[in-house]
């Protein structure tokens, strides 16, 4: 899944002669009936997810890992005020709005080339973050909803393709990815670099023991 995942973040006739295969096969558009919804409009709605739910795979991916093995995961603060030399406190600065994951992730370094940047003892040079993500229950909640849905509709076309019996399939144009993403906070998403922010070598010590064997 996650190989697809990458795969259809562009856009090519391959790839959505693939969606349309699996999810509007050849009879189903000869007999598509003259109605909405259109039949562009749900090719539209398939590639919309599609690309969508590959994003989210994608981009999940580490949190995932981070949260399987326990690191860092839950709910932190949503506003950072930053400080002069002195210690003067200055405004809060509201980067996020609303529920928050923090996680300790990594990330290759490259050079302006696109080449990944060896240290002195030929091993890969990475670097360590702090990335927070904001979260809206409720639009993960109506993604799922989305997913499982697709779900049955490719299983359905399967039993009629594979097995010869029909089983009814609803077709939908609607709600796309965007109708369902709220707008409400400043930032999505945004990395601290861990560097920027030192910690004791005890606690960086027990903070990222083990993360090198992802």
């Amino acid at each position: 899944m996650g190989n697809f995942s990458e795969q259809v973040w562009g856009v090519s006739n391959e790839r959505h002669q693939l969606l349309d295969y699996l999810f509007l096969p050849t009879e189903i558009q000869e007999a598509w009936p003259d109605e909405p919804p259109t039949m562009s409009s749900v090719q539209q709605y398939l590639r919309l997810w599609v690309r969508a739910l590959a994003r989210y795979i994608a981009e999940w991916r580490n949190p995932y890992n981070a949260a399987k093995h326990g690191l860092a995961v839950g709910a932190r603060p949503t506003q950072f005020s930053f400080v002069t030399e002195d210690g003067t406190p200055q405004q809060a600065l509201r980067l996020m709005d609303g529920p928050t994951l923090r996680t300790v992730e990594h990330e290759q370094v490259r050079d302006s080339q696109g080449v990944p940047v060896k240290g002195p003892d030929g091993k890969r040079v990475v670097r360590w973050s702090w990335v927070y993500r904001a979260v809206d229950p409720e639009e993960l909640i109506a993604q799922a909803i989305v997913t499982a849905d697709l779900l049955d509709w490719l299983r359905n076309i399967a039993v009629t393709r594979l097995l010869g019996r029909p089983v009814p399939v609803t077709y939908r144009s609607e709600p796309k990815p965007l109708d369902i993403q709220r707008r409400t906070t400043p930032g999505i998403r945004f990395r601290l670099d861990l560097a920027a922010l030192p910690l004791p070598p005890e606690e960086a010590d027990a903070l990222l023991s083990g993360m090198d064997a992802e």
